[in-house]
């Protein structure tokens, strides 16, 4: 099954939004027309190099969600009227490779203690490396963050007084301490607002212009922890009318 066009939300504030593309666009002109219907202040920037896309608009004129929709519209438009996915995210996704690696790393260590309790050398050599590849995890999550918001989270902290205590005894059950303490919380917070758009196309009886009609309604995709409980606990108390909305455009 084909991977749908994606649009991720990247920064929005009230007369400005740049989204991200999984595929490049093909026709800038008819692109930017669709977007900047109606609107005589909207300015669009496209780098087709990192396939971003900037909008400036004035809010008197448009609002940012039309404006999203817009760009969803002519994105289902350009990719052949197929649906599209639109990822509103909540926070940005903290858990890089590295912080997985280590993950892995101490359900690796773990399950080696359980299994060969009396492998003591081979036992610590992998909860040093553990240790190793969490601190550099860490460090690394400490040096995003202050790039990102100029100082880092104070959830950074503990792992400090860990790493003291494991060169006293180096037990993998400080390590894993020091993971969940440090990225366990982003298991959970990580929720992205994940829409699906499918768009129609209708020709208005004179046949000069044609109506979009894109029907938005959050997807049933589930990407981490936090969307598979969002799902089960919130989903099911919305009614079909709160999760579904319409977008017509008229070109």
């Amino acid at each position: 099954m084909l991977e749908k066009p994606t649009i991720k939300i990247i920064h929005r504030l009230p007369n400005r939004v740049r989204v991200k593309f999984s595929k490049p666009l093909k026709n800038n002109y008819i692109f930017c027309k669709m977007v900047k219907e109606n609107s005589f202040h909207t300015k669009i920037r496209y780098n087709h190099i990192v396939n971003t896309l900037l909008v400036k608009f004035d809010p008197s004129e448009v609002l940012l969600q039309e404006v999203i929709y817009r760009i969803c519209t002519a994105y289902s438009v350009e990719n052949g009227m197929i649906a599209i996915k639109l990822i509103e995210e909540k926070e940005e996704t903290t858990l890089n490779n590295l912080s997985l690696y280590s993950g892995s790393l101490v359900i690796l260590s773990s399950l080696h203690r359980l299994l060969n309790k009396n492998e003591t050398v081979m036992q610590e050599t992998i909860n040093w490396f553990a240790m190793g590849v969490t601190t550099l995890a860490i460090a690394d999550h400490a040096y995003m963050e202050v790039k990102k918001k100029g100082v880092f989270d104070l959830e950074i902290i503990p792992a400090f007084y860990f790493i003291k205590n494991f060169i006293n005894n180096p037990s993998i059950s400080i390590v894993a301490l020091m993971w969940l303490t440090t990225f366990g919380r982003h298991l959970f917070v990580n929720y992205r607002g994940v829409k699906e758009i499918k768009v129609l196309r209708i020709k208005n009886p004179k046949g000069d212009k044609y109506y979009y009609i894109a029907n938005i309604k959050d997807s049933e995709e589930i990407g981490n922890i936090s969307e598979l409980i969002h799902h089960v606990f919130k989903n099911k108390s919305k009614s079909k009318s709160v999760l579904e909305e319409k977008y017509i455009m008229k070109i």
